[in-house]
C-alpha cells in the first residue's frame, strides 16, 4: 500500500463523518461547564451543510472565506438573532464545533499512515485552511449578528425619534386655538385636534376619512372640493375661505389651509393643514365693503343733488327777473305787470318749498323735529289736501278721485300728516298724463288707519321702488327735467310717516302701468274726543313795527308789505340803529334778522330786554337761521316768537297778532 493511499483527507474526512462530528459536539457541548446549550435545532440544521461547504472549499481553490461557507454562518447567526441568543453563545457554538472537528480529525491522522516530511506539511496546510474557514464562518456569523443588532437599533431609534415627533406635533396641535388636521397623500383624514370636536360636535370617528366634508356650507361644498383636488393633482399648497357648521347648526366663516409634507424623492408623504376662525374678520370686510358702496351711491347722489339744486334754483330766478324787468317799465295796471307779480308769486312759492324740503331733511335726520299731535279724523286731512290741489290737478287735466269710509281717528300732526298727502298727491299728478286718473282713500284695516294714493302714470320699474324712498332720488333722469324737484318728496313721506309709527310702501306693475303708495298710521286710543279750541285772533292793524334788517331788498320789500297791511313801519339797516331806534319810537313790535353786520340779533334782543322803558315791546326774531338750537338761543336772548324766512304774508299776520301758531317749525 502506498503512502499516499494511508492519508487522511481533511474534506473527504468531513463528508465521511459528518454524523461522528455533530453527535460528539453534541456530547461536547453537555459536558461544556460553561454551560453551552444547543437550544432548538438551528446549528443542527445548518451543521450539515457548513461541515458539506468547507469540504467543497477545501477540496477547491477558492480562496479563503468563500461566499457558500459564510452564507451558510450568517444564515445560522441570523436564527440565533431571531431566538434571542447573544454573541458569546454563538462564539462558544463555533468554539465547539473547531474543538470536535480538529480532535477527531487528528486522533484519525494519528491512526493513519503518513510518514515524511511531505505528509506532516500537507497535514499541517489541510489544518490551517480549515481552521481560516472556521474562522471566516465565526467572522461572517459575527458580522450578520451585529449588522442585525445594528439595524435592529437603528430601527428602534428611528421609531422612537418617530413616536416623539408624533408626540411632540400632537402637544403642539393640541395647544393652538386653530383646528389642525392631517391627511394621507390621497387626501384621506387620519387626524384632527381636539378644537375640530369641540367646534363640529363630530366625533373623531365620524370625521376621519371623508366625513368631515359635511360640515361645509352646501353652497361651499363643490369650491371646496375642487380646490382640494386641484391641490392634491399639483401637491400645491391649498388656500380656501368658507364656511363651517358648528355644533348648533349656525355656519361661521373660516380660512381654511394645507400644505404638503414631500420626501426625500419628491413624494408627497402627507398633508398638514390648518382652519383659523375669520368670521368677525370676514364680517368687518363685508360690512366695509358695504359702507365703502353706501358711500360711493351717497357721494354719486350728493353729486347729482348739487347738479339737481343748482339747476331748481336757477329756474325760478329767470322768471323773477324777467319780471322785475317788466314791472320797472310796464303800466302798473297793465296785464304785463299783473302777469308779472303773479309770476314773481309763483316762483317765490317755489322757492320756498325747496328752501322748506331741505329744511324738514336736515331736521329729520338730527332728529331735531317735533310732532305737535292732536287726535283727528284722518278724512278730514285728506280731504283738505285733496281740495288745497285740486286746481293743480284741473290744469293738469287730471281726475281727482277721492274715497273717503267711516271715520278714522288717528293721533298725529294734522300739518305733517297734510305734508305726507300733499307730497303723494303731487307726486301721483306730477307723473300722470292728462286724461288721467289719481285717487285717494282712507279705510281701516288690520287695526290700522290705511291710506292709498293710486295713479295711472309713469309707473316705476320694480327694481328701483325701494330707492325711491331714498333722499334725492329722482324719477326723472332727463335732461331737460320736465318735471323739476330735488328728489326729497317721497324720502320726506317716509320719514315722517316712521316718526308716526307708521310705515310706507310702493307698487307697480312696471313703466306706463301706474304706480300705487300706501301709507300705514296706528289708530288713535279709545277716548272721549274734545272739540278744539279756537283762539281769537287779535287785530293786528295799526301796530307800529320796527324791522331791522342788513339786506336793503329784503329789510323794503318786507317794510313795504306790512305798510300795505296798515302798519307804521321804520327800517333799521344794523343792530346799533336800531337799537337807537327802539328807544326812540318805542314800538310794538320789532322784526330782527339775526345775522346782523354789527351785533348779532341775540345781542339786539337782550340790550333791548335790559331796557325797562322796552320790556312791552314785542321781539320776533326774522331769520334764514332754522335750525331747532338757533330757536333755543332765540328765546334764550328774549325773542317771543321765531320766523322762517320766507314768512308768509298769513305768518306774517299772525306773529304780529300774538298768535305761537305763527312761529313756523
Amino acid at each position: 500500500m502506498s503512502k499516499v493511499e494511508h492519508r487522511i483527507v481533511t474534506h473527504r474526512f468531513l463528508r465521511d463523518h459528518r454524523d461522528e462530528i455533530i453527535a460528539a459536539w453534541e456530547v461536547a457541548a453537555a459536558a461544556e461547564q460553561r454551560g453551552v446549550k444547543l437550544t432548538g435545532s438551528a446549528l443542527r440544521a445548518h451543521l450539515p451543510q457548513l461541515l458539506e461547504e468547507l469540504a467543497t472549499w477545501l477540496d477547491g481553490d477558492l480562496r479563503p472565506g468563500a461566499p457558500r461557507v459564510r452564507g451558510v454562518a450568517a444564515r445560522h447567526a441570523a436564527e440565533r438573532l431571531a431566538g434571542l441568543h447573544q454573541l458569546p453563545q454563538l462564539f462558544d457554538e463555533f468554539r465547539l464545533l473547531r474543538t470536535t472537528i480538529l480532535r477527531l480529525l487528528l486522533r484519525a491522522q494519528e491512526g493513519a499512515q503518513a510518514t515524511g516530511d511531505e505528509g506532516r506539511e500537507r497535514r499541517v496546510v489541510e489544518l490551517a485552511r480549515l481552521n481560516a474557514g472556521l474562522d471566516h464562518a465565526i467572522t461572517a456569523a459575527v458580522e450578520e449578528l451585529v449588522g442585525q443588532a445594528d439595524a435592529a437599533r437603528r430601527e428602534r431609534e428611528s421609531e422612537q425619534r418617530l413616536r416623539i415627533g408624533e408626540a411632540e406635533f400632537r402637544t403642539f396641535a393640541e395647544s393652538m386655538p386653530q383646528i389642525v388636521w392631517v391627511t394621507r397623500p390621497d387626501g384621506w383624514t387620519t387626524y384632527f385636534n381636539q378644537r375640530w370636536v369641540d367646534y363640529t360636535g363630530l366625533t373623531l370617528e365620524e370625521s376621519y376619512g371623508q366625513g368631515w366634508n359635511t360640515s361645509f356650507h352646501p353652497e361651499d361644498q363643490r369650491q371646496a372640493r375642487d380646490a382640494w383636488q386641484a391641490a392634491t393633482r399639483r401637491r400645491a399648497a391649498y388656500d380656501l375661505e368658507c364656511r363651517l357648521r358648528r355644533a348648533d347648526g349656525a355656519y361661521r366663516w373660516w380660512l381654511i389651509r394645507a400644505v404638503p409634507l414631500v420626501g426625500a424623492a419628491g413624494e408627497v408623504l402627507k398633508w398638514v393643514g390648518t382652519c383659523t376662525d375669520i368670521h368677525e374678520l370676514r364680517e368687518t370686510k363685508d360690512a366695509v365693503e358695504r359702507a365703502n358702496a353706501a358711500l360711493a351711491r351717497a357721494d354719486r347722489k350728493k353729486s347729482d343733488f348739487l347738479a339737481v339744486l343748482s339747476h331748481e334754483l336757477r329756474n325760478p330766478l329767470a322768471p323773477i327777473r324777467n319780471s322785475i324787468y317788466l314791472l320797472e317799465r310796464a303800466t302798473p295796471d297793465s296785464e304785463q305787470a299783473s302777469r308779472a307779480r303773479q309770476v314773481i308769486r309763483r316762483q317765490a312759492e317755489q322757492l320756498t318749498r325747496l328752501v322748506d324740503d331741505l329744511l324738514d331733511v336736515t331736521r329729520i335726520s338730527r332728529g331735531k323735529i317735533k310732532l305737535r299731535r292732536n287726535r283727528v279724523d284722518l278724512r278730514e286731512i285728506v280731504r283738505n289736501s285733496a281740495d288745497d290741489l285740486r286746481t293743480v290737478f284741473e290744469q293738469s287735466k287730471v281726475d281727482l278721485r277721492v274715497d273717503l269710509a267711516g271715520p278714522v281717528l288717528v293721533d298725529v300732526d294734522e300739518a305733517r300728516i297734510a305734508q305726507v298727502i300733499a307730497n303723494l298727491l303731487s307726486n301721483a299728478v306730477k307723473f300722470t298724463p292728462a286724461n288721467g286718473t289719481v285717487k285717494v282713500g282712507v279705510h281701516l284695516a288690520a287695526g290700522h288707519a290705511v291710506i292709498v294714493v293710486r295713479d295711472s302714470g309713469a309707473g316705476i320699474q320694480p327694481d328701483q321702488i325701494e330707492s325711491m324712498f331714498e333722499p334725492f332720488t329722482q324719477a326723472d333722469h332727463s335732461l331737460a327735467r320736465t318735471q323739476g324737484g330735488l328728489g326729497l318728496g317721497l324720502a320726506l313721506v317716509k320719514a315722517l310717516v316712521e316718526l308716526h309709527g307708521g310705515s310706507v310702501g310702493a307698487r307697480s306693475e312696471g313703466l306706463e302701468r301706474g304706480a300705487e303708495f300706501t301709507v300705514t298710521l296706528p289708530l288713535a286710543a279709545e277716548v272721549p274726543t274734545s272739540p278744539k279750541k279756537l283762539g281769537a285772533k287779535v287785530a293786528a292793524c295799526g301796530r307800529l313795527v320796527l324791522v331791522i334788517e342788513d339786506n336793503i331788498d329784503a329789510g323794503q320789500s318786507l317794510a313795504d308789505l306790512l305798510e300795505l297791511q296798515g302798519h307804521r313801519v321804520h327800517l333799521a339797516r344794523d343792530g346799533r340803529s336800531g337799537i337807537e331806534l327802539a328807544r326812540k319810537l318805542r314800538p310794538d313790535v320789532v322784526l330782527c334778522d339775526i345775522g346782523l353786520p354789527d351785533l348779532s340779533g341775540y345781542d339786539v334782543a337782550r340790550a333791548l330786554r335790559s331796557d325797562d322803558s322796552l320790556r312791552a315791546v314785542r321781539l320776533i326774531a326774522h331769520s334764514g337761521y332754522a335750525q331747532p338750537e338757533d330757536r333755543r338761543r332765540a328765546r334764550e336772548a328774549g325773542f317771543e316768537a321765531h320766523v322762517v324766512k320766507p314768512a308768509s304774508v298769513q305768518q306774517l299776520q299772525d306773529v304780529l297778532a300774538g298768535s305761537s301758531a305763527a312761529t313756523s317749525g
